[in-house]
């Protein structure tokens, strides 16, 4: 979606969310366990460069890819693991 967010509609929004947010999570709770089983290792999420820089008409886009850079941190210190490495 490469709208102005007050262009932007909710639906398509939440789709975004859905898709660069809600999926990784999904993916990630999936996955500690395994990890937590095995002793720990590692969870590397990929992004966007857009999260780096302003850019106009991204800004939806933007934010959903900002999130999953940052989840990893926080679920392995919710999951009493060591901060997985990024």
């Amino acid at each position: 979606m490469h709208l102005p967010v007050l262009e932007a509609g909710l639906d398509d929004y939440r789709q975004l969310l859905e898709l660069n947010v809600v999926s990784v999570l999904g993916a990630m709770q999936q996955a500690v366990p395994v990890m937590q089983a095995g002793g720990g290792g590692s969870i590397v999420n990929i992004s966007s460069g857009t999260t780096l820089r302003l850019f106009p008409g991204l800004a939806p886009y933007s934010s959903t890819k900002h999130a999953p850079t940052q989840q990893p941190l926080r679920v392995g210190r919710n999951a009493a693991m060591p901060a997985p490495h990024l």
